[in-house]
């Protein structure tokens, strides 16, 4: 998981709490007079690139893709040491929140099975 946001705001979050969730947690501080996130609905990972930043502060982005580059360098090393082991239905997933904000997050996760396996493999 990578966050982005206010040291004020980040701090009344419990970041222990949130490591054991997501295994790994990496924060980004954001000046407080950066503005807010954007409502990123309809941007897709694919899409990431293209997103349009009208009304809100354009200061924010180089920390929006911070978060997302992040999370995708950690999914895409989970995806090829999967492979590497032998893991196939190898699925990558990647979610931010799809509206604006003083906080912003991307959380990222593999999952597979083992090749001779029925069930799947977090």
């Amino acid at each position: 998981m990578a966050i982005a946001g206010p040291r004020r705001e980040i701090e009344q979050m419990n970041l222990n709490e949130l490591s054991e969730m997501f295994g790994h947690v990496e924060v980004f501080e954001v000046p407080d007079d950066y503005g807010e996130f954007p409502d990123t609905t309809g941007y897709t990972e694919e899409r990431w690139e293209n997103i349009v930043l009208d009304q809100e502060d354009g200061a924010v982005f180089p920390f929006m893709t911070k978060c997302m580059d992040c999370c995708m360098e950690f999914v895409n090393k989970r995806v090829d040491i999967a492979d590497k082991l032998g893991f196939v239905n190898i699925e990558k997933n990647v979610h931010w929140p799809k509206f604006g904000g003083k906080v912003f997050a991307v959380t990222g996760h593999v999952t597979a099975q083992p090749m001779f396996s029925t069930g799947p493999f977090h």
